[in-house]
């Protein structure tokens, strides 16, 4: 048998993508579950570990042939009404020790719990995942399918879903390695959390008709993909026929290719009967050896009767009988009891408590991470003084002048005026702004003035958003942004248009104008501390910054970064940690090579 997963006449896809992070997405009744079971089918085949979380009971169909009259795969079925061992839900780190030991493949049936208990066992089961699978004798390849994907990665992240999500999170961007993949599987690309859909690498879409679908697939391809390939995609989603979906991978697998899946050869447990038609029950499931199970899981199984509802009747119905004839013997031996209430912590009282710690940890994170972004925000205040120091010890600038950049390209510097326009006093700033129609300007306005101010200083009279926003650490790509030039723009102390800004004399004489220029050093160290401040970086995205600022403004390829850094540039963890600096503006990316741009080069800073 090939390794090659045949997934269509047309389509076979490496036996490798068992350990990639994956998103089957498509409406109701489309043919994204057939395809899910399509690739489970064929990883079990070839001998490839399956664990399926399956909140809707429609999984066990693995266990039987499609026509239901042999036995399918040796899969074993946790919970719901097809269960070969019971499920309580509160033993999801020992069940991930038993599936990462005896690596087997399983079913979650969780459609029998709240939700709140298959949240917590979901949050469970993927941290020990993740924890037991970092051993070096247990990384062995398992695609993990999370069905209703939105159900626990929502993109609306609730107070009581933090841990839930960062584990599964964790299981995406950093399972690869561990040998660990993951296959997201929903109805709607808009539910499911943005953070984790962006960090997929292959992408396959049935049919979607959402215009907030639609807008959550096109954030994923538009940094991905030329203009034809996703004019072709978003503009054949809506009319795509069942089981017909698209494959798309960037990078490592090169795809992108529209097929019509196979029908799947076990039995479709999903399939919902049209009016009068009569449900078909299997005859023949695969067996599985329940008495070694019982005898690995002993404990397990003892725990899960113990929340086992069922169980639990039965137990107080017992304890009631104790009770009563306890009391009876009590009542003939005229002993008088006293009844005694001491308080404890229930298990539920403990278990939110530790999570109030843990909020609470994360706040305080919070905390150093503000005051980090204030020290920031003053030594950037620092660093454009400084230029004005230089400026006013300089009795004349340079004239026009062009300079090569590494790489080739030519840029020319335009100093301003040779003297810097007088400073104002306090008064004559605070008649200035009650004639800005008393507008009463904020730290961040402030900051966006200085900025220009500063950019001025080193000869750029009309500086992009995006060159504005890195300097005044502000995310220029939002509607923040413009509502906060907005005021600034009608009190007449900048003027905008056409992406750019500049000074006006109004705004100038409020702005904190440099004396000196300050070195290119100087510059990029301020960038690095901002990057950090910036939404999805981290101390990897600066990594990324100093690999490209040693090459001087040449171009690099993904791969040389990813090479430089330790990052695997062909998995979603690099593209995510590289975005933010496509965000600020300071590179830019095109099929694999990446260039810097004059933001982070600016012309007349050496």
């Amino acid at each position: 048998m090939t390794k090659n997963l045949h997934i269509s006449d047309d389509l076979t896809l490496p036996i490798e993508v068992v350990t990639m992070a994956t998103g089957i997405l498509g409406i109701r009744g489309s043919g994204k579950t057939n395809t899910a079971g399509v690739w489970a089918e064929e990883l079990l085949k070839r001998g490839q570990q399956v664990i399926v979380i399956d909140p809707q009971n429609v999984w066990w169909g693995l266990k039987s042939s499609a026509d239901g009259k042999h036995p399918g795969f040796p899969v074993i079925v946790f919970g719901g009404n097809h269960a070969d061992v019971p499920l309580g839900g509160t033993e999801g780190k020992q069940i991930a020790d038993f599936v990462v030991e005896r690596r087997v493949p399983c079913i979650f049936s969780l459609r029998h719990l709240t939700l709140a208990a298959q949240r917590r066992f979901v949050t469970d089961f993927s941290q020990q995942l993740f924890f037991r699978k970092g051993e070096e004798q247990y990384q062995d390849p398992v695609l993990v399918f999370i069905d209703e994907a939105h159900k626990f990665v929502p993109q609306k992240v609730g107070p009581d879903m933090t841990h839930m999500v960062h584990a599964i999170q964790t299981l995406v961007a950093e399972g690869r390695a561990s040998g660990i993949g993951v296959a997201l599987i929903d109805q709607r690309a808009a539910t499911v959390n943005k953070d984790v859909l962006t960090q997929v690498e292959l992408m396959v879409v049935h049919r979607t008709v959402g215009p907030q679908d639609k807008k959550a697939l096109d954030d994923w391809i538009k940094d991905n993909a030329d203009v034809e390939r996703r004019a072709e995609f978003m503009k054949s989603l809506a009319g795509l026929p069942l089981g017909r979906a698209w494959f798309w991978s960037v990078g490592w697998l090169d795809v992108f290719h529209q097929v019509q899946v196979r029908m799947r050869e076990t039995f479709d447990s999903s399939r919902t009967p049209k009016p009068g038609e009569k449900r078909v029950t299997p005859r023949t499931l695969a067996e599985v050896n329940l008495d070694e199970l019982r005898e690995q899981l002993a404990s397990t199984i003892e725990e899960a009767m113990a929340n086992d509802p069922r169980e639990l009747k039965k137990q107080v119905a017992a304890l009631q009988r104790e009770l009563q004839q306890a009391q009876s013997v009590q009542s003939r031996a005229k002993t008088t009891v006293e009844q005694v209430e001491v308080p404890v912590i229930t298990d539920e009282q403990l278990q939110r408590f530790e999570r109030c710690v843990a909020d609470l940890r994360d706040l305080e994170v919070y905390v150093d991470n503000m005051r980090e972004a204030l020290k920031g925000a003053e030594d950037l205040r620092t660093f454009m003084l400084e230029g004005v120091r230089r400026l006013k010890a300089a009795k004349e600038l340079p004239t026009a002048r062009t300079e090569t950049l590494p790489g080739g390209r030519t840029a020319t510097s335009v100093p301003r005026s040779l003297n810097p326009p007088p400073r104002t006093s306090q008064n004559e700033r605070t008649h200035i702004r009650a004639a800005a129609t008393d507008l009463t300007i904020s730290k961040t306005q402030q900051r966006i003035l200085d900025a220009l101010a500063w950019y001025e200083s080193i000869g750029i009279s009309e500086p992009s958003n995006l060159q504005i926003g890195a300097i005044a650490l502000i995310d220029a790509t939002g509607g923040h942004f413009s509502n906060t030039v907005g005021p600034l723009s009608s009190a007449g102390l900048l003027q905008r248009g056409g992406g750019t800004m500049r000074l006006t004399n109004e705004g100038r004489a409020l702005a904190s104008i440099p004396d000196r220029v300050a070195t290119l050093n100087d510059y990029h160290d301020v960038l690095r501390r901002r990057i950090l401040k910036v939404r999805h970086a981290s101390p990897r995205t600066v990594d990324i910054l100093n690999a490209v600022i040693a090459r001087g403004g040449a171009e690099m390829t993904a791969e040389e970064i990813g090479r430089e850094v330790g990052i695997d540039h062909m998995g979603g963890h690099f593209s995510n940690t590289i975005g933010p600096l496509g965000t600020l503006g300071l590179i830019e990316r095109n099929r694999g090579v990446v260039r810097p741009t004059e933001i982070l080069f600016p012309v007349g800073l050496s």
